[in-house]
C-alpha cells in the first residue's frame, strides 16, 4: 500500500536506512575535524602536525582496512566480503584465528 507520497513504506524505510548509513560514515570524519580545528584554534597543536596527523592516521586506516577487504578500487564484485584465506593464517585449522602467525618453517600445507 502506498502512503500519500506515493512511495511505498519499505521505499521509505530504504531512504532512512541510507541516510542512517550515511550519519555513520560521515560522523567519526566530523568529529576528527572538530577536534583538529579546536587543537590548532586553542594552539595546542600547528597546522602542519595535525595535517601530518590526519594523513598518518588515513593511511593506518588504509592499510588496515586492505588487510581484511579487498581493495574497493578492483575489479571483484563482492568488495564488501572479508578475505576468507590469508598467508598468516593457518589452513589447517577450521577457525582461523588472528593470534595464531604459521611460519614459513611451520607451515606444511604449501
Amino acid at each position: 500500500k502506498t502512503g500519500r507520497g506515493g512511495e511505498s513504506f519499505s521505499e521509505r524505510c530504504r531512504v532512512v536506512v541510507n541516510l542512517l548509513k550515511g550519519a555513520i560514515v560521515v560522523a567519526p570524519t566530523l568529529l576528527a575535524l572538530f577536534i583538529s580545528t579546536s587543537r590548532i584554534r586553542d594552539r595546542y597543536h600547528w597546522p602542519a602536525d595535525v595535517i601530518m596527523g590526519g594523513l598518518i592516521g588515513s593511511l593506518a586506516s588504509v592499510l588496515a582496512y586492505l588487510q581484511s577487504y579487498p581493495a574497493p578500487w578492483g575489479s571483484s564484485v563482492k568488495t564488501h566480503l572479508p578475505r576468507t584465506t590469508s598467508a598468516y593464517y593457518s589452513r589447517s585449522n577450521s577457525v582461523s584465528n588472528p593470534f595464531f602467525v604459521v611460519s614459513a618453517s611451520e607451515n606444511t600445507d604449501v
